[in-house]
Formats: C-alpha cells, sequence, structure tokens
C-alpha cells in the first residue's frame, strides 16, 4: 500500500542493540568434510555444494520490564515485522528495524524499500527534513525504479511542509515526465505545483496550473470508455479530493487578491477599487462554491467555510475604509451608525454560511478541523451581531489607519491536505 502522504521523525537510537551478521550453516559451527573421488578426505567443500545462507541479525532490546530481549530474524521478517510496527502507527520501533535493514543488509530491494518506509514513519513523527533525507536517498540511488516517482511526491510534500515552496516546481516537472504516471498521479502533480505557486505568491501561474488540471481531467472524461478497463487513465470524479482542492485553490487565490485590496481615499480611487474588490469578490466565490459542490467530505466543508469568511472580510475590510480627517465628533458618530446598518446584511450573511456549512459537514460526515472552526465562527459572529462585543475597539483602531483584524483565516489550517491522494507505506518486496 502507497501512499503520497507521510510524515517525519527521527532516526531512532538503536538501544543496546546487539548487531551480529551470522552465517547459518547447515551442521553445527564444525567444519564440514567431504569425500574425493580418491577416497581421501578434504576440509574443502567442493563448488558444487557450496549453499547460500539468508543472513540474519541478531536485534537486543530493553523491554518495559527492564529485561534484555533478544531475538534473530531473517531479512523478509526483519522487514515484515517492521511494515506490522508501521500500519499500527509504531513509528519508532519501525525506524528501529528500517535501520537494521539499512545498516546491516545489502539486498537492494529491501533497503531501498525500507529508506522509503522510514521516510513515511519519519513523516507520521513530524520530521520533514529527515524523511527529505529518505526520499532524496531512494531518488538518487534508484532513480529509475517506481518508488523513486513515489518518493518524489513525498520529497513535495516535505518541501511544503517546510516551507521550501520553490523546490516544489522543479521536482514535480520531472515527476509529471515520468512513463508509469497514472492520470491520478498526473493531476496530483499539477496539484502540488500548483499549491507551491501559491504559496509563492505567484498567482497567475498557480490559476493557470489548477485550471490546467481541471481542463485535462474534463478532456480525460470526454473520452473515457468505462468498458475499457485502462484503470491507470480512468477520469477523477468531481467529488475526489484533488479535483475539489484545485476548485479551492482558485479561490484563495482570488480570496488573496481581495484581501490586498485596501479603501482608501479620495473618492475617485475609493470608487474604482471598490469595484476591483468587487469583481474579486465575485471570483473568490465562484472558486470556493466550485468546491463546495464537488461534495468532498474535507474540501466542501472547507470551501463552505471559507465563503463565510469572504464575507467576513469584505464587512471588515469596507468597516476599516479611510475616514475623511474633517469629520467632527458628531460626524463621526453618524459615519460609525450609517456604515454597520449598510454592512449589516454582509455579516447576516456570514452567519447564515457558516450555519449552512455545518449542515452540509453533517451530511458528508466530515470531522475535519474546519467543521470546528466553523462552529467557533458561529458563536463569535452571534456574539459579535447580538452584543456588539468589540466595536468601540474596532472604530479607535480604524480612526488610528490600522485594520480592526488582518486576514488570518489560514492560521492552523491545513491548505496542502493530502486527503484523496495515492500512495502511502511499501509494505512488500516485489
Amino acid at each position: 500500500m502507497r501512499s503520497h502522504y507521510s510524515s517525519p521523525m527521527f532516526a531512532p537510537a538503536r538501544t543496546g542493540a546487539v548487531l551480529l551478521m551470522l552465517c547459518v550453516l547447515a551442521q553445527a559451527c564444525g567444519g564440514r568434510t567431504a569425500a574425493t573421488d580418491d577416497g581421501l578426505e578434504s576440509g574443502v567443500v567442493p563448488l558444487e555444494e557450496l549453499i547460500e545462507f539468508e543472513p540474519v541479525v541478531v536485534h537486543a532490546t530493553v523491554g518495559d520490564d527492564g529485561e534484555v530481549h533478544t531475538q534473530m530474524s531473517d531479512l523478509p521478517s526483519l522487514f515484515a515485522e517492521a511494515n506490522d510496527y508501521l500500519r499500527a502507527f509504531d513509528y519508532e520501533n519501525s525506524l528501529r528495524l528500517y535501520g537494521l535493514i539499512i545498516d546491516e543488509f545489502e539486498v537492494d530491494e529491501f533497503v531501498r524499500l525500507s529508506h522509503y518506509n522510514s521516510g513515511v514513519a519519519n513523516e507520521g513523527l513530524g520530521d520533514w527534513t529527515t524523511a527529505s533525507e529518505h526520499y532524496r536517498t531512494v531518488i538518487e540511488t534508484w532513480p529509475s525504479t517506481e518508488d523513486a516517482t513515489y518518493a518524489m511526491f513525498r520529497l513535495a510534500e516535505c518541501h511544503a511542509r517546510l516551507g521550501e515552496f520553490e523546490r516544489v516546481p522543479a521536482l514535480m516537472d520531472i515527476a509529471q515526465r515520468r512513463i508509469e504516471l497514472t492520470h491520478r498521479e498526473l493531476m496530483e502533480a499539477h496539484l502540488r505545483w500548483g499549491n507551491a505557486l501559491l504559496e509563492m505568491r505567484d498567482f497567475a501561474a498557480a490559476e493557470a496550473k489548477f485550471r490546467e488540471l481541471i481542463s485535462r481531467n474534463d478532456m480525460m472524461r470526454a473520452g473515457w470508455d468505462p468498458e475499457s478497463g485502462d484503470a491507470r487513465r480512468r477520469p477523477l470524479d468531481d467529488w475526489d479530493g484533488i479535483i475539489s482542492q484545485a476548485h479551492f485553490g482558485i479561490g484563495r487565490i482570488y480570496h488573496e487578491l481581495f484581501s490586498e485590496i485596501r479603501m482608501v481615499l479620495p473618492h475617485a480611487v475609493y470608487e474604482r477599487d471598490l469595484v476591483d474588490k468587487s469583481q474579486l469578490f465575485q471570483q473568490a466565490l465562484d472558486g470556493y462554491l466550485a468546491s463546495v459542490r464537488t461534495g468532498n467530505d474535507y474540501w466542501s466543508p472547507a470551501a463552505g467555510y471559507m465563503t463565510g469568511q469572504l464575507y467576513e472580510d469584505f464587512y471588515f475590510d469596507i468597516l476599516a475604509s479611510e475616514i475623511p480627517d474633517h469629520f467632527n465628533e458628531l460626524e463621526l458618530e453618524v459615519y460609525w451608525q450609517e456604515l454597520r446598518a449598510f454592512l449589516q446584511p454582509a455579516i447576516e450573511r456570514a452567519l447564515r454560511l457558516y450555519q449552512h456549512n455545518l449542515a452540509m459537514a453533517h451530511r458528508l460526515n466530515s470531522d475535519s478541523e474546519w467543521v470546528a472552526a466553523t462552529v467557533e465562527s458561529v458563536y463569535r459572529l452571534e456574539d459579535y451581531i447580538t452584543s456588539q462585543s468589540g466595536w468601540e475597539q474596532e472604530q479607535l483602531l480604524i480612526q488610528d489607519e490600522r485594520h480592526p483584524r488582518s486576514a488570518g483565516y489560514s492560521e492552523g489550517m491545513e491548505f496542502r491536505s493530502e486527503r484523496g491522494t495515492p500512495h502511502a507505506a511499501n509494505t512488500s518486496a516485489r
């Protein structure tokens, strides 16, 4: 089972491990003799009788009872045991055994898979740097293998987690040229590439990559014959996480551009910026709603949350408009009353969208972090609207030419979630 997600971890200390490479002989400890044709005995085994024995390793660990426990394992058994630990999310023990294989054996396939799976285990522990090292080893040492292709996708995820977005496009450009890629993997390469460009704020290139992804999948669907049995060329369904996230990414691009516009005087500039801001608002909303409509259990609630956030941002961006400096105290009081009355439908719309998002998430049986964020937003806006909590402080900040809140919707959220993409650990040597 393979996956393009994972998680890093530290290289385990081999707790008092006793490492002994043994050659298991057919007869215990003594030298073997063989009769020759002339009846003489020799201490040399004829070449045709030489037997190759499976190397084994003896490893010792200290158990919970404080006792030292030793175990002798051959290579396949050791690899299988490491895989069992990995499946059980016992990353430390899986790394300990994969490390033994890497250090003590020279069988390429097992060593290669142990490096790959060590990357997966390290990702599980959040050690993206060590995971990267294992994936690079697979790519550089066994470049023509399928595992090297999968390692490219995992390495791209590690780069993204480490904030090294500039390293992702070139890596995905190489990956997409690999002839063994399925259609799904090709779409994932485009998605990772687009997400990296978005994080680098190359918005035009990011949008082009997302739209290319969607267009390629549409063309694949148009020519798809369900009876062909060619699963490698199967188009992605709209609800697939890759398609849903591509629409979400387009929404994010226009949301970011929308948030960059601050409403300032003079009047002519204000009017022009308001037209631009309104257009960007609609483009962001279209992207998010397209993601909502896919019905993906992770990205649809994420996009639903962002539609509410978009209306909130509109409310606060207009509220934070530059105030004419000639207003006296009475004029300021009237200004705030009129402006808040004008903006009231926007903040109420945000609240309704959050409430609708909770209903949708329930239907999709989603339990992602976006659901918890939506619940918090519902309570926060209900209090904000009914009790006018914080209104006075916001007005003082705006009069001091400060925005009452910066765009902080991305804090703590995972915009590069690997939900729905292929490739986990390799748990069998072929």
